[in-house]
């Protein structure tokens, strides 16, 4: 990597702590002072940053009208995470596999004892290959999470 990428990624790295500070010292304030936070309601103004656009869908999907709060703090570590790969850290994205991995082992659990419960064998054969398809999943994403420790310091990567 070349000075100039590494100096313009520790730029941006700066950049999202400086705003994480920011958003914390306001969020501090206006829970002190109960003024509601602004409310980003355009996806589609955010289609230009990605971090924005995706940090507010997640929020959104995962705790609907309460996600808003969640949006600045997710686009700060997104845009944290992108920094620490341009520099050749790739640590953000294993912990993240394996906490996804994590995650579904819990959603494959948690379906084959749905199965379990259900008394019709269509329905439970449903959440059977719920389940088989999270662990599947889970799988993969343990196998990802692993093969970049093989992939870490190589210049191109085909994946074909």
């Amino acid at each position: 990597m070349n000075n100039e990428k590494l100096i313009e990624a520790q730029k941006d790295a700066v950049a999202a702590f400086s705003t994480g500070v920011w958003i914390a010292d306001r969020n501090a304030k206006l829970t002190r002072t109960n003024i509601a936070k602004p409310v980003i309601n355009d996806l589609g103004r955010l289609l230009d940053d990605p971090a924005a656009f995706w940090s507010k869908a997640a929020a959104v999907e995962a705790f609907g009208e309460r996600g808003e709060g969640f949006i600045e703090p997710l686009m700060l570590a997104n845009r944290i995470a992108s920094a620490q790969i341009a520099v050749g850290n790739l640590d953000y994205i294993r912990d993240s596999l394996i906490g996804q991995a994590q995650w579904l082992g819990v959603v494959a659990i948690k379906m084959m004892s749905k199965a379990d419960e259900l008394k019709r064998a269509d329905l439970s054969t449903q959440y059977i290959k719920l389940a088989f398809a999270a662990q599947r999943q889970a799988a993969q994403c343990l196998a990802s999470a692993a093969a970049l420790d093989k992939l870490e310091g190589a210049k191109s990567v085909t994946v074909g």
